[in-house]
């Protein structure tokens, strides 16, 4: 039994390895898809571009199954509750998804109800994490017809949102007699599937888990031939800051050359990706490797922005913001730079020391709206 327990705890050590150890690369070449996709391509580059996106998110996804669930099974999953613009993640996963539904000739449609918020406070990630299977499975199974995601409001109390997610396809069906296993560990609805079709066969029951561990439930209604529909209700907190409906400037009018900025990242390929964006800025941003680094550079210098990656070397994210704030009285914004939010960090940041988060692959309109709010505090002293 000890033996059995051992091995189960140095696959999962290894699975966890290798899972971030692969993760890590993969988010600069994402952000680097990303940066070259904002810098007016020409047309004969877009679909490429588009395709080398697509490839890299998805095998980011795969890598992400495997790692959450491993930690769903040690029971090693906590959740992040931050403010975030949930209209632009709707937008932005439809986007990742547009490319494979292109290919297949299917429509990629999507229903947001007018009374939807569009700030909202939860966890990002793991609602990305749920879309995307749920829409990577609708476009997989249809060949013909269209998928739809459909965000509706269910309900609004002082403090909350109910808010109801729906993915339709007009995809191959699932039978009556699979539906009760198809949330099973890599389980598809017939063995052919996973040959015909590929995948894990663990998103949906790490989205069902997902799901369950934040006070949801998952329904499937399904037909052969027809299609099948997946939704699920989940709760919001309101936002603790009402923020405007776009605080960015619209594209080609940011300018942020005003601010002093110190990055404190150690991979070298995302130093460089978060670099080009803020040179598009007007920024010339600088570099830590480590957190001790930034703590020298901090009492060096005044920063009105720090991006602070949470896991380096030395001395990590954590420990440099609370010596930042504690010690160097530093009463600039502090931004951790997350591992796409699916790591399992700290809950809350603000009671951290951090003033919230941005997640890589690095998204452009995030960083602009980041970067505006320090600027207009900024202009206001």
């Amino acid at each position: 039994r000890q033996l059995a327990e051992l091995s189960g705890k140095m696959q999962k050590q290894f699975l966890s390895t290798m899972s971030h150890e692969i993760r890590t690369p993969l988010n600069g070449v994402i952000g680097m898809a990303h940066l070259l996709l904002s810098e007016n391509p020409a047309p004969h580059q877009l679909e490429n571009l588009h395709s080398l996106r697509f490839a890299s998110e998805h095998l980011l996804s795969v890598v992400n199954d495997v790692l959450d669930y491993n930690k769903i099974t040690d029971n090693g999953l906590t959740f992040e509750q931050i403010d975030y613009n949930l209209l632009h993640l709707v937008r932005e996963v439809g986007r990742a998804q547009a490319v494979a539904a292109q290919q297949k000739g299917i429509r990629l449609e999507f229903y947001i109800d007018a009374a939807v918020p569009e700030r909202v406070s939860g966890d990002p990630a793991r609602l990305t994490q749920v879309l995307h299977n749920l829409l990577g499975n609708a476009v997989k199974f249809t060949e013909k017809g269209s998928v739809e995601l459909q965000v509706r409001l269910e309900e609004t109390g002082a403090g909350h949102f109910a808010i109801r997610f729906a993915v339709q396809d007009t995809g191959i069906g699932i039978a009556a007699e699979a539906l009760e296993n198809v949330f099973d560990e890599f389980r598809q609805a017939h063995a052919g599937i996973s040959r015909q079709f590929g995948g894990t066969g663990l998103g949906l029951a790490i989205s069902k888990k997902l799901l369950e561990l934040q006070g949801s439930e998952i329904f499937v209604r399904s037909k052969p031939g027809e299609g099948s529909t997946f939704s699920f209700t989940l709760a919001f907190r309101k936002p603790a800051r009402v923020k405007a409906a776009s605080s960015c400037p619209p594209e080609g009018k940011a300018d942020f050359s005003e601010l002093n900025i110190l990055v404190a990242e150690d991979n070298p390929l995302n130093w460089v990706v978060l670099r080009k964006y803020l040179q598009l800025w007007g920024v010339e941003a600088d570099h830590a490797g480590n957190g001790a680094i930034a703590l020298k550079k901090a009492a060096a210098k005044r920063y009105d922005l720090v991006f602070m990656d949470l896991q380096m070397p030395v001395l990590d994210g954590y420990a440099a913001t609370r010596s930042l704030r504690e010690e160097l009285l530093f009463e600039g914004a502090i931004y951790a730079i997350t591992a796409n939010a699916f790591v399992n960090e700290e809950q809350d940041l603000e009671t951290l020391g951090f003033t919230g988060s941005v997640v890589k692959p690095f998204d452009r309109p995030e960083l602009c709206a980041r970067m505006t709010e320090v600027l207009q505090a900024k202009k206001s002293l």
